[in-house]
């Protein structure tokens, strides 16, 4: 997987309060002056990863401790170590960053891209399975990404309003450029 770091620029439009009617001369209420806005922009920082199906199925999956089962420790003890390896330093991370989200969550949302239009959520990954001229087109038509706000750059979370726990389900279309996402917030 392909991480990437990068800046959003959000701007956040605040409009001041009209002055009150009982403040304004005649001449006011006779023209309607538009009202000014004060644009404010908060920058957050973000990563990325690009999902490569031509790997596996299972690139499509943000949380890869599902397969494993629900059941098992994140961080086996020294004697089960012996008998199963420990997590990934990328799996771990990939936690960390993307949260627990389950593969039924991650089917819902990647099924609502134009990448997989038309095809049941339940569907998906037998067709990612079994058809290689389904991944050779998809490949060829779109690039799938995550997209992830880690943290806000010029300002604290309580001034900004906004919320960054969630991610992206991002879907960008070669021929037009065009790019479609999908956020969850845990």
């Amino acid at each position: 997987m392909m991480q990437a770091d990068g800046l959003f620029n959000n701007s956040l439009k605040i409009k001041p309060d009209p002055p009150s009617p009982h403040l304004r001369s005649h001449s006011e209420h006779q023209t309607d002056r538009p009202t000014s806005t004060t644009t404010s922009m908060i920058i957050t920082a973000w990563e990325g990863e690009t999902i490569d199906l031509k790997k596996s199925s299972k690139e499509l999956w943000t949380n890869e401790i599902e397969d494993e089962g629900r059941h098992k420790p994140l961080m086996p003890s020294i004697r089960s170590s012996l008998f199963h390896p420990a997590p990934s330093r990328h799996l771990l991370q990939q936690i960390s960053t993307f949260g627990s989200i389950s593969h039924a969550n991650d089917l819902r949302y990647w099924s609502k891209t134009k990448a997989f239009l038309g095809l049941n959520p339940d569907s998906i990954l037998d067709k990612l399975d079994n058809d290689p001229g389904f991944i050779h087109a998809l490949d060829s038509r779109f690039i799938l990404m995550r997209w992830k706000e880690t943290n806000f750059v010029n300002c604290e979370p309580t001034q900004s309003g906004l919320s960054i726990q969630g991610f992206y389900y991002v879907c960008l279309e070669k021929l037009t450029g065009s790019v479609e996402d999908y956020s969850i917030d845990q």
